[in-house]
């Protein structure tokens, strides 16, 4: 139960009123026995985002993001890479990859493939799957398929089911298949990996 904090300047500051504030949304292992993270920054400042790494001793390294992105949710592929969603990727939502040394990737998809991804996680099959939140009646509502699929190469599949509205956070399960929870349903989902 012994708690550390870690601090770095290239975190920003606690200051919500700074320029220099960030908000880190989401924290996965990574394939080189370090943490990763999404680091965005509070003031909307495009181009000032990045995907950080942090040692198990606290030693920070920032990778900026070439493109806009608003990092959000992110997970260690199946690749050896990290995968991470945001907004504002080719003027609309995407797919981010970023390889342990820096070099990043964006996959936009097709039209109506990627929404507001909410949950990403490296599926059973060497491919990643994440979920698109969608709210029927929310201002600027599009019905994204909830649960979609993205090859190391970059191809996307999506899945629908008209019942499901609100898929938020997802993972490989210990039977092969991908679990999700259904926010506005209270229910838990299954996909069977094709």
């Amino acid at each position: 139960g012994q708690l550390t904090i870690f601090t770095d300047p290239s975190l920003g500051t606690d200051n919500w009123n700074s320029s220099d504030h960030r908000f880190l949304w989401d924290i996965t292992s990574g394939p080189d026995s370090a943490l990763w993270f999404t680091s965005e920054y509070a003031s909307n400042v495009r181009g000032g985002d990045s995907i950080g790494r942090i040692s198990t001793s606290g030693v920070v390294t920032q990778y900026p993001i070439p493109f806009a992105a608003n990092p959000g949710p992110l997970t260690a592929g199946p690749d050896g890479a990290i995968w991470f969603a945001g907004a504002d990727f080719f003027g609309g939502n995407a797919i981010g990859r970023v390889t342990t040394s820096g070099q990043f990737s964006e996959y936009g998809g097709k039209s109506g493939q990627i929404g507001q991804v909410l949950g990403i996680t490296a599926g059973p099959d060497g491919a990643v799957w994440f979920t698109n939140y969608t709210v029927p009646g929310d201002t600027g509502f599009h019905p994204y398929p909830p649960i979609g699929r993205i090859t190391t190469d970059g191809t996307i599949t999506t899945y629908s089911n008209k019942g499901i509205e609100g898929a938020m956070g997802i993972t490989a399960g210990p039977d092969g298949a991908v679990w999700f929870n259904d926010h506005l349903n209270d229910a838990i989902g299954r996909v069977r990996v094709p």
